[in-house]
């Protein structure tokens, strides 16, 4: 997990958005690369992953905030973070293009934006994913998206600076073991205008 945070660009000193972050362990993985001198901030819409980080990072040396919320709600102020980390979570966004304008505007002048998720997998599977997934979970699949071109991608983060790649890591949706992708954005000068 480390070598893909440094992936998505986290590096000492910088102020983190962890969007959905599921498990306190990435948290911690974030707030060991960001060190005392950072600050993380995970936000979650589960009210039960919340409640395990809140009680786990107390005794923490890095700054670990954790807040409930959607990706489509951010509750930061303009221009708050250096870097945005979403990993695994975009898949399941109700409302993209309103979830990424809100994660660039918490963004401060060039700063990044991280997306991790899974590349394209045949609709087919996807559908027999949700159904299963809803019958064994006894309620309702969120996943929304199949995973994502690079052409989705590009056109979710225009105009912003962008580099995409292919990732050699699998990640696992359900019982899936599904390729990832990386996207970085960069927050240009000219993008701080965005509310």
């Amino acid at each position: 997990m480390i070598e893909l945070l440094r992936q998505a660009g986290i590096t000492e000193g910088q102020a983190v958005l962890d969007i959905g972050f599921g498990s306190v362990e990435e948290l911690l993985a974030i707030g060991a690369l960001v060190g005392k001198q950072g600050s993380v901030i995970g936000l979650e819409k589960n009210p039960e992953p919340v409640r395990q980080a809140l009680a786990s990072v107390k005794e923490v040396p890095t700054k670990i905030s954790i807040l409930e919320g959607l990706a489509e709600q951010i509750p930061l102020s303009h221009e708050s973070v250096d870097l945005v980390l979403c990993k695994g979570v975009l898949h399941e966004i109700r409302d993209l293009p309103k979830a990424v304008s809100g994660m660039v505007r918490v963004l401060k002048p060039h700063g990044t934006l991280a997306l991790i998720d899974f590349q394209p997998i045949p609709k087919a599977q996807f559908l027999f994913y949700k159904i299963i997934a809803t019958i064994s979970q006894r309620k309702i699949c969120e996943d929304r998206h199949p995973g994502f071109s690079r052409e989705e991608i590009t056109e979710l983060l225009n105009p912003y600076q962008m580099e995409y790649r292919a990732l050699g890591e699998m990640g696992r949706l359900g019982w899936l073991e599904v390729p990832l992708f990386l996207a970085r954005a960069t927050k240009a000068l000219a993008d701080s205008g965005l509310r």
